[in-house]
């Protein structure tokens, strides 16, 4: 059982131990603590800085367990602090009050035997016979109280010719809590002054975990302790320990309640302790407030209980499998179980959120760790392999370039949903190709020049060689200051670049050196006459540059006007080369051109295109070529039945369309 005395300054923990020797593990752990002034196998000593700090605590609250949580929070592990360290500081800081650092700053300190001492002072009529000691007279009380704290208590002995070193720090400590706490200035010090009343003796009588109770002294059973270790872990807790347990407050001065904090959070290393209250010697009524207690406990440790389970369940999805499986393992070994209820197994379960399947797939897989830690490192390889992808040529990628060029760069092989959630996951999603909805139709021009639109977008039903399609767009680039065009040329069924010329003028010459420079019918498959396809533009429906077209033995195809749709691969070429390349920083239309040329070089032999079976232009050119009459007649058929699909598709839209416009 613990004593509390409220007669006594609060030290009843201190106790007068052996010797603590220190271990050379310990040593080497203090020798480097900043607070710790000298330490050996036998002394250790702090510094004048920590032992002030150590004092004006201990004068706020005057406990043993104030000490020992100052040196905690100054970094002295737990483990080494013994009670004999702690009580003797406890007794230099009452005895001889705030550190001097070596220094007694009463300088007439005359070190002469007590009872010499106490003659001295009863001479000077300041004191009085008081038992076996001495005190202080009641009109020298009154004239310290009218002159405190205006002046110090050892400049008002000074004063009237008391030697402090006759009075000593003891009692000039006594003294001084005496008239603070009359004056209302030190609460903890009139608490512990406290006498209990024969009504307050009464109450604890009866109390079952009040071991002793005196008009001075309460003491209680070891059981309070233990049963209150679960409910209390800071300060705060004690207002909810002393409810449960219908302790009145009054009981309890400020520095006790440090002191039952202390023997709460060590009640477990406590042996030989009565941990139950015996019920045989309690009253009937003690029998009742008993049951209570233990009522308002349960309930206590299932709301904590209740608490725990919430916490956990909102922690569960957060923790990695590993951690899973240790709470999976502490359920099924550590924590007790009912047999049903809340408190079974599947009530546990339901709470935090875990699948019974799931629990025993876990706890019956011995080798589940190495599972999820392969399973951790595939995944950080195949974020990797992505990662290479990305970071590869210096352009931008979605997740569909990351598909089609990984077997070539990595030589590993993942489905495109899982890149998309892998590039989510690592913050790589490609932020090119936004809609744009403000393109617009180019000019119109004279309808005698317009060519019929000879492809009807059957882009992909040719062999290659047999369809170009061309057009021209514009690139601002030194951060948009200045303006250069470009004249493309591609093929219609491999998408493969023949030309991309730039120019500082949107003139005829322009568009007619792009022709000349593309492969022309005496050099291209002369199967069919090629066809040349363009827009409406104005360059296009000039007479230089139709009768160009005619001399070098194409036939024209022109869209209809204002359908981007008409010419789709040569727009959406564009599309992917301005927001593939960052052109705008160029400086100048030489560096322009080196990037453009870069890039045809990336386009045609490094980037995959999605519908071209994932192969990059050139390969997919020598795909088609290679294939025989049957194998591209089976091939063409295929496409034709795509084609119908999506001119079946499209008259739908159109419909709907025309549905929605009131049409």
């Amino acid at each position: 059982m613990t004593v509390l005395d409220a007669s006594r300054a609060p030290f009843f923990m201190c106790w007068k131990g052996k010797m603590k020797r220190y271990t050379e593990k310990e040593i080497q752990s203090l020798k480097f603590n900043p607070n710790v002034k000298y330490i050996d196998e036998k002394c250790l000593r702090f510094t004048y800085e920590f032992r002030l700090k150590l004092y004006y605590a201990w004068e706020k609250s005057p406990c043993s367990s104030t000490i020992r949580q100052m040196m905690i929070e100054g970094g002295i592990d737990e483990s080494i602090i013994c009670t004999r360290l702690v009580a003797d500081l406890g007794k230099n800081f009452r005895e001889y009050g705030c550190p001097q650092n070596g220094k007694n700053n009463i300088a007439d300190n005359l070190n002469v035997p007590k009872e010499q001492a106490i003659q001295e002072l009863l001479k000077t009529g300041k004191f009085e016979k008081a038992g076996k000691g001495i005190r202080i007279t009641k009109e020298f009380e009154d004239e310290i109280r009218e002159q405190y704290p205006a002046k110090t208590l050892e400049q008002i002995f000074k004063d009237s010719e008391i030697s402090l070193g006759l009075v000593g720090y003891q009692r000039l400590y006594q003294i001084k809590r005496l008239i603070e706490s009359s004056s209302g200035q030190c609460d903890t010090f009139q608490k512990g002054q406290h006498t209990f009343t024969p009504e307050e003796l009464r109450e604890m009588e009866a109390h079952p975990y009040v071991c002793k109770a005196t008009s001075h002294q309460l003491e209680f059973w070891d059981a309070l302790y233990f049963e209150a270790q679960s409910i209390c872990s800071n300060l705060s807790d004690m207002d909810i320990v002393f409810d449960i347990f219908e302790i009145p407050k009054e009981w309890i001065t400020a520095s006790k309640r440090n002191a039952m904090l202390y023997q709460i959070r060590h009640a477990s290393e406590r042996k030989d302790r009565q941990r139950q209250v015996n019920l045989s010697q309690l009253s009937e009524e003690g029998k009742q407030q008993y049951l209570r207690i233990q009522r308002n406990r349960i309930q206590k440790l299932e709301e904590k209980i209740n608490g725990f389970w919430s916490d956990l369940k909102i922690n569960i999805p957060q923790m990695t499998p590993i951690q899973r499986k240790r709470v999976c393992e502490w359920i099924r070994d550590d924590f007790p179980k009912a047999k049903r209820g809340p408190n079974s197994l599947r009530g546990i379960l339901n709470r935090i959120g875990i699948s019974k399947s799931y629990y025993y797939s876990v706890i019956g897989n011995d080798e589940y760790e190495k599972k999820i830690n392969d399973k951790e490192k595939k995944l950080e390889s195949e974020m990797q392999a992505i990662r290479t992808v990305v970071e590869y040529g210096g352009y931008p990628k979605g997740s569909r370039q990351v598909y089609m060029q990984m077997k070539t760069l990595t030589g590993k092989h993942m489905g495109r949903r899982k890149i998309m959630n892998l590039m989510q996951r690592m913050h790589l999603q490609c932020n090119v190709r936004k809609a744009n909805p403000g393109r617009r139709a180019m000019k119109k021009h004279l309808k005698d020049h317009v060519k019929p639109n000879l492809l009807k977008r059957e882009f992909k039903l040719h062999r290659p060689g047999e369809v170009y399609l061309t057009d021209v767009t514009y690139l601002k680039y030194d951060n948009g200051r200045k303006l250069a065009y470009g004249s493309a040329c591609i093929d219609s069924v491999t998408g493969r670049l023949y030309e991309f010329n730039l120019s500082e003028y949107n003139n005829l010459e322009f568009v007619l050196e792009t022709l000349q420079n593309i492969p022309h019918p005496d050099t291209a498959y002369e199967r069919i006459q090629p066809l040349l396809h363009s827009d409406q533009g104005v360059l296009y429906l000039t007479d230089e540059f139709q009768e160009l077209v005619k001399e070098l033995g194409f036939k024209q195809s022109m869209s209809k006007r204002g359908n981007c749709w008409d010419n789709a691969p040569q727009e959406s070429f564009f599309g992917h080369f301005k927001d593939e390349v960052d052109y705008k920083k160029m400086k100048s239309i030489e560096d322009l051109r080196k990037a453009v040329n870069d890039y045809k070089t990336y386009y045609n032999e490094v980037r995959g295109k999605w519908d071209c079976n994932k192969m990059t232009p050139l390969k997919y050119e020598a795909y088609i070529n290679n294939m025989s009459q049957e194998e591209f007649a089976a091939w063409q058929e295929k496409e034709e039945k795509r084609y119908e699909e999506k001119k079946k598709e499209s008259r739908e839209k159109a419909i709907e369309r025309a549905k929605s416009l009131g049409v």
